[in-house]
């Protein structure tokens, strides 16, 4: 009895040995898939997502972008912010000609965040070869936006275009922010324009990328005036300063305050006031042709010998305005180049317009299928002259593509 009692002892032990062994050999058969699965993974959400590594902090804060060599655009007259209601759908049409207009706000610091980007590869690549990168690099272009109230997956989808070519989507958080303004300004003529900034590569065929845009808030990217008529000619954006006198004019500039700050043309002219012993000659500043204010007696003669020019050949000059405050106390200041630091070609450009033309012109940016695209409401239409099915979420990034 002792031996089998002995010999039972042993098997068990034999058994448990065994069963340990199995549940070792279990553990490391499972680690090894989870390990090759993770692996698998991880390249898969690199290639959707975006393989070229993102630059630093203080790489991105060290190379200011500047805007690519392009024709300069003088803005047209942009819609009243007391335009009707955006309407449910855009209206039908193939042929849709928009003017050019530089988004306000720009600081030459792309850092807007756009997705997509390598789900349009050939896109991408396209732009980078037009632009001389036949394997990548960086690169800055202007890129135009485009809304999509008639996307079948989000009515508020803003399409991101360079040279003619759709290379992403603003993400789906953004677009719902941007879309009411930049639906108001296609339906007021105008293509949005701002500068892009474009990292990618090539890897062995594969183009990865990167896209970022120079956009301010949606608050200050549009004016909420309308452009001087006229001969105009917009003076090249620089320093700020302030206007003097506005408390004067609070009965023009009251009902343009809003709860934030809020950009908006000024122009300016050369004037007189009555001083205490003699007439004085000043600045004057005018917003929706009312007198609103006056520059600073220094600023106003370090700006009267370019008005002056300008002037005698009938054209007035305007500017880039922001404008704060309340019913009570309102703030203007003026966003625009020193004199001395305005090229000669530019003064001669303007100074030598003779033709009855508003000075600074600049010939309509054309927009066909593209824009025709996103100017319809209705839906299978818009998917079927694009030959796409719209803009399904991507679900790699969890964006729009």
């Amino acid at each position: 009895m002792a031996a089998g009692a002995i010999s039972t002892v042993v098997g068990t032990v034999a058994n448990a040995a065994g069963l340990a062994v199995l549940g070792i050999l279990a553990f490391l058969v499972g680690a090894l898939w989870l390990a090759a699965v993770g692996v698998k993974t991880l390249a898969a959400g690199t290639s959707a997502d975006e393989a070229p590594r993102r630059p630093t902090a203080s790489t991105a804060q060290t190379t200011p972008v500047k805007a690519p060599n392009a024709v300069s655009r003088a803005a047209p007259a942009p819609r009243e912010r007391s335009a009707a209601p955006l309407p449910a759908g855009w209206p039908t049409g193939k042929d849709i000609t928009l003017k050019g207009f530089d988004l306000w706000g720009q600081t030459g610091w792309p850092n807007q965040e756009i997705v997509g980007e390598n789900h349009r590869r050939d896109a991408v690549r396209d732009v980078f070869r037009a632009h001389g990168g036949r394997s990548g690099g960086e690169t800055a272009a202007e890129a135009v936006l485009v809304p999509e109230p008639g996307n079948p997956y989000d009515r508020n989808a803003v399409r991101v275009d360079i040279d003619g070519k759709a290379v992403g989507y603003l993400p789906r958080e953004d677009a719902a922010r941007y879309a009411d303004v930049l639906q108001r300004m296609i339906l007021a003529g105008l293509a949005p324009l701002t500068t892009a900034r474009l990292w990618a590569r090539n890897d062995s065929g594969t183009w990865r990328s990167r896209i970022t845009l120079d956009l301010a808030e949606p608050h200050l990217i549009y004016p909420i005036n309308p452009k001087p008529t006229g001969r105009t000619a917009e003076l090249p954006p620089g320093t700020t300063f302030q206007v003097t006198g506005e408390e004067l004019h609070l009965d023009v500039l009251a009902p343009l305050v809003t709860q934030q700050e809020a950009p908006l043309w000024v122009a300016l002219r050369r004037g007189t006031v009555q001083g205490a012993r003699s007439v004085k000659e000043v600045v004057e500043v005018y917003v929706n042709g009312s007198h609103v204010g006056h520059l600073s007696a220094a600023k106003g003669q370090e700006y009267t010998p370019l008005l002056t020019t300008l002037e005698e050949h009938g054209v007035t000059a305007i500017a880039h305005a922001k404008i704060t405050g309340n019913s009570l106390a309102v703030n203007i200041s003026i966003n625009a180049a020193r004199p001395s630091d305005i090229p000669q070609s530019w003064i001669d450009e303007h100074a030598s317009a003779a033709d009855g033309t508003p000075a600074g012109g600049a010939p309509d940016l054309q927009h066909t299928e593209r824009v025709a695209d996103a100017l319809t409401s209705d839906r299978d239409d818009l998917a079927a002259r694009r030959g796409e099915p719209g803009n399904p979420p991507n679900t790699a990034t969890g964006e729009a593509d």
